[in-house]
C-alpha cells in the first residue's frame, strides 16, 4: 500500500512539472508574449518610438533558442492592435518582424518580417491577425546564409506603411512621397504580439484582455 501511494505521489508530481511553464508570460501552453505595451507613434527625439519605426527589446524571460526544447520558429505569430486615436482616416498598414545583429551578402541584418499588408488600418478599433513564422518574408540571400535560431533575437521592430506602401516617416528619404506625413500622427496604440509554438493552438486573445479608456 505504502509502495503504491509513494509511485502515485511521483506521477502526480510529474504530472505538475510539466504542466508549470517557464515562460514567465502567464500560460500553462508555453504561448510567448513579445510585446504588450501602449505607446504613441509620433514624429518625437526618440529614435525608439519614432513615426514609422518602434523598436523593442527581445523580453528577458524569452528564450535565444527558438528550436529546442520549444520550437517557436515553426510556430505562429498572433497580433492584435488596439487603436485609441488616429489623426485621419488615411490607410495604414501595420507590420512587426524579426532582426539579428548579423547582416549576409552586403544586407544590415538578418530578418524575419510578416506580410506588410496583413493589418490594414482605417480608423480606431481594434485589429487582429495572425501569420506562421515559416511564411515571413526573407533577404533573398538567407536562402544561403539562413538564421541561426538558437542565436537571441537582437530586437523586434514595427513598420508602419501608408496605402501605397511607402514607409511613413520623414528620415532617410521614406516619406518623400507622401503628403503631409505629420497628418498621420500621433496615433495612440496598444499592441501586443503572441507566439505560438508549433503545434499548439492558440488560446485566444480573451486570456489577454487589455484595459481602454
Amino acid at each position: 500500500m505504502k509502495i503504491h501511494f509513494i509511485i502515485l505521489l511521483l506521477i502526480v508530481l510529474f504530472i505538475t512539472s510539466c504542466d508549470k511553464s517557464d515562460n514567465h508570460s502567464g500560460t500553462s501552453n508555453h504561448e510567448l508574449v513579445l510585446i504588450n505595451e501602449a505607446f504613441t507613434h509620433e514624429n518625437s527625439d526618440d529614435d525608439n518610438r519614432r513615426m514609422g519605426f518602434s523598436i523593442f527589446s527581445l523580453p528577458e524571460y524569452a528564450p535565444s533558442d527558438w528550436e529546442q526544447p520549444i520550437n517557436y520558429k515553426d510556430g505562429e505569430v498572433f497580433f492584435r492592435v488596439s487603436v485609441l486615436t488616429k489623426p485621419d482616416n488615411r490607410i495604414i498598414y501595420y507590420q512587426m518582424g524579426f532582426q539579428w545583429e548579423e547582416g549576409c551578402n552586403g544586407h544590415p541584418f538578418k530578418e524575419k518580417f510578416a506580410d506588410n499588408s496583413l493589418i490594414q488600418i482605417t480608423e480606431p478599433g481594434v485589429y487582429q491577425a495572425s501569420q506562421t513564422i515559416e511564411t515571413f518574408w526573407e533577404p533573398d540571400c538567407q536562402e544561403y546564409d539562413p538564421i541561426d535560431w538558437t542565436e537571441r533575437i537582437t530586437r523586434l521592430l514595427v513598420v508602419i506603411w501608408d496605402e501605397n506602401f511607402h514607409i511613413i516617416d520623414n528620415r532617410w528619404g521614406y516619406g518623400d512621397n507622401i503628403e503631409n506625413i505629420d497628418g498621420y500622427y500621433p496615433m495612440d496604440v496598444h499592441y501586443q504580439v503572441i507566439v505560438v509554438p508549433y503545434g499548439e493552438t492558440f488560446r485566444g486573445w480573451a486570456y489577454y484582455p487589455i484595459t481602454l479608456p
